[in-house]
């Protein structure tokens, strides 16, 4: 199975996607650390507190658009936002009483 793995970022602080020319850092942990500090002048990573990581589905949309987790799309004419369910170990999204595996 070849399948491309790929992750974007949203920055809450700045409301918009974080600048892909930064590096990011994913400690053991989860935590998003901003290496621009690191690798500019050797200061320690600082912690990315702002930071939402969204993962891509593998799938694509109808207009090519990648779908990552956290997105809402039009799914058999009801808007439903893309979630990844451990238990399941795949991507879904709808509400609490329906839901459609992707």
């Amino acid at each position: 199975m070849n399948r491309t793995i790929k992750f974007r970022v949203w920055d809450k602080k700045a409301n918009d996607w974080y600048d892909s020319s930064r590096f990011l850092l994913l400690g053991d942990d989860g935590t998003l650390y901003d290496d621009l500090s690191f690798s500019m002048g050797g200061n320690p990573p600082k912690e990315c507190k702002d930071c939402i990581i969204q993962q891509f589905t593998g799938l694509t949309d109808e207009n090519g658009e990648d779908i990552y987790e956290g997105d809402i799309v039009n799914f058999n004419n009801k808007l439903v936002t893309i979630d990844f369910n451990e238990a399941e170990a795949c991507f879904w999204g709808g509400s609490n009483d329906q839901r459609y595996i992707m």
